[in-house]
């Protein structure tokens, strides 16, 4: 039988990519960002080598929605744990948009996941404030 997949491009990894382990211990800050749905809260972790992970969480979520973000961050520590970068993780979910789009602090909240692309762009400045 063929392969369902699109011919090679070129693009493999040259190594195998080792998954990074969390800590016992981590560190991390806690966004509140309303959205459509109400507030969400993002809570980016990191370790001595940088962000590992991402937790979000609905203030009054139930049911799929809930589960969704949760998956949602379960993948962007999962993206962060194998090598790639927050700006990657932002540029991925940025400007997804929703029905229920809404302002927050001065800035159009598309969706929640938009919301999540905020949260991890002023963790970001943050980070770099810091470091000025």
């Amino acid at each position: 039988m063929g392969s369902n997949y699109p011919p090679s491009s070129g693009r493999e990894r040259t190594a195998l990519q080792v998954k990074r382990l969390r800590p016992q211990v981590t560190t991390g800050s806690t966004f509140e960002i309303k959205t459509g749905c109400g507030s969400i809260f993002v809570t980016i972790n990191e370790d001595d080598k940088g962000p590992c992970e991402v937790f979000v969480r609905g203030g009054k979520h139930a049911g799929c929605i809930s589960c969704q973000m949760e998956g949602f961050g379960r993948l962007l520590s999962l993206a962060m744990r194998l090598g790639g970068s927050l700006d990657d993780c932002i540029k991925q979910v940025s400007g997804l948009q929703c029905s229920t789009p809404t302002w927050y602090d001065g800035q159009q909240i598309l969706s929640c996941a938009d919301a999540v692309s905020l949260a991890l762009k002023r963790y970001l400045q943050e980070k770099n404030d810091g470091q000025s």
